[in-house]
C-alpha cells in the first residue's frame, strides 16, 4: 500500500513530478524524505509486543555471545536461529509506542531501501525519524499485524543500551578522511575545500565560501563538478534526506557559509579535480571557476 504525497523543490517551492530528481523549474537537485506510505504499510501494532514484554522477566542470556557483523543479514530471514545472541545494530526509528516507561521502537536498518525492520524494547524515549545505535539481545521473532491488516514478522530485541546517532553513522560512515585546506581566491572572494570523507557510498566536500567584496555572490555548489580517473563523478541526491549542512548557493557581501557538497561514490586512495563556478551580480567582474586538485 502505498500513500502519495506531494513534493516541493525547497529551493524554489514549485511542485515536482514523481520520481524527480532535478526541479524542472530552477534546474537544482532535489531528494526525498522518508517514505511515509511505504511506512503505514509495515507499522505493526506495537501494543501486542508490550503485552508479551510485560509477561516476560526479560532476563539477559548466560553467555554473551554477539552475531557477528556478516551475519546480521540472516538475523531478519530466521530470527530465532539467532534467540539468546546478542547484537549491535543500527537504523532509523519509525513507529514509538509506551507503557508505563516501557518504550517499543520499531526501526528500519536499510534506512535507504525502507527494508528489512526489527523491533526494540527500551526503557528509553525516541522519537519518529531518529537515528539510533542498539546493543542487545534477541529474543526471537515477532509476527503481529500492521496498521492495514498485514502480516509482519520481523526480529525482536530486548535492549541493553540505545544510543540517539546520525544519518551518517547509520548509512555512510567515514572509511577515510583527508584534510584538505586548500583556498582559491578572486575578486574578494575566497573559496576553501576544507577536508573530505570518502564512504562506501558517497563522498562528502566540506567547504567554505567566503564573500568579501561588496557584491552577492552566487556559488554553483549545485552543479559542481568533480572529475576522477577521466570520469565525471555525479551529485548526489541524498543531502536533503541525510539533513547535511548545505553550502548556499548565494553569498551576501561580506559574509560567508559553510557546507557539504555530495558526490556519489569516489576511489579514496585516487586524486580528482573539483570545480565550482560562481557569479558575481558585479556585471564589471568575471569569475573563474574554482578549482581544486586535491590529492
Amino acid at each position: 500500500m502505498k500513500k502519495s504525497k506531494k513534493r516541493v523543490c525547497k529551493h524554489c517551492n514549485a511542485e515536482l513530478p514523481e520520481g524527480a530528481k532535478v526541479c524542472p523549474e530552477c534546474g537544482k537537485k532535489v531528494s526525498h524524505k522518508l517514505v511515509w506510505g511505504i511506512v503505514i504499510a509495515v507499522v505493526v501494532v506495537i501494543a501486542a509486543v508490550l503485552i508479551l514484554v510485560s509477561g516476560n522477566s526479560n532476563k539477559p542470556p548466560k553467555e554473551k555471545e554477539y552475531v557477528k557483523e556478516d551475519q546480521i543479514g540472516s538475523v531478519f530471514t530466521n530470527p530465532d536461529k539467532y534467540k539468546d545472541k546478542y547484537i549491535k545494530i543500527k537504523g532509523q526509528v519509525f513507529n514509538v509506542e509506551e507503557d508505563n516507561g516501557t518504550y517499543v521502537l520499531q526501526v528500519w536498518y536499510d534506512i535507504k531501501d525502507y527494508d528489512k525492520n526489527f523491533i526494540v524494547v527500551t526503557d528509553k524515549k525516541f522519537e519518529n525519524e531518529d537515528y539510533i545505535s542498539v546493543d542487545g539481545w534477541i529474543t526471537g521473532e515477532f509476527t503481529g499485524e500492521n496498521v492495514v491488516g498485514g502480516k509482519v514478522s520481523c526480529p525482536q530485541i530486548q535492549a541493553v543500551s540505545v544510543e540517539k546517532t546520525t544519518y551518517q553513522d547509520v548509512a555512510a560512515p567515514t572509511v577515510k578522511e583527508i584534510t584538505v585546506n586548500k583556498t582559491s581566491a578572486q575578486h574578494g572572494v575566497k573559496v576553501t575545500v576544507e577536508k573530505v570523507e570518502f564512504a562506501e557510498e558517497e563522498t562528502r566536500i566540506y567547504v567554505k565560501a567566503e564573500n568579501d567584496s561588496s557584491d552577492t555572490v552566487n556559488i554553483y555548489a549545485y552543479a559542481a563538478e568533480a572529475i576522477q580517473d577521466g570520469k565525471q563523478i555525479g551529485l548526489s541526491d541524498e543531502s536533503y534526506m541525510a539533513g547535511y549542512d548545505e553550502l548556499e548557493d548565494t553569498i551576501s557581501a561580506g559574509s560567508s557559509d559553510t557546507g557539504i557538497i555530495l558526490f556519489k561514490k569516489m576511489d579514496p586512495d585516487k586524486s580528482f579535480k573539483l570545480q565550482l563556478g560562481a557569479y558575481s551580480d558585479n556585471f564589471d567582474i568575471t569569475l573563474n571557476d574554482f578549482t581544486f586538485e586535491i590529492q
